[in-house]
């Protein structure tokens, strides 16, 4: 679990860098503590839907769960993502990507 997720990680950090000019360095942990999460969340958002297409009181019952997760990961997510501190900005990528170089001899 935590190779996998350092593996993707390394591989996508510099194409987030290329992309959006910024790299938190608090990633990693952040994505270490919600990932034991997501697959309990897909789990009860799949037991909601099957309750939810029964009776939508089912719906509702089942789902709340989800949604205290769900909400649970949004929390932590945004915490770590006002830590602004940790962000690395790249000052090379301010310029636009679309504008083009010229290179005269």
């Amino acid at each position: 679990l935590v190779g996998a997720t350092l593996s993707a990680e390394t591989v996508v950090a510099p194409f987030i860098l290329y992309k959006m000019g910024i790299f938190s360095l608090v990633s990693l942990p952040v994505n270490l503590v919600i990932l034991p999460f997501i697959p309990i969340l897909m789990m009860l958002c799949a037991i909601f839907l099957v309750f939810a297409l029964v009776s939508s009181f089912l719906g509702l019952i089942f789902g709340y769960p989800a949604y205290v997760m769900a909400k649970y990961i949004i929390f932590i997510i945004m915490y770590f993502v006002l830590l602004f501190f940790f962000l690395f900005l790249n000052f090379l990528l301010f310029v636009s990507t679309t504008d083009s170089v010229v290179i005269e001899r």
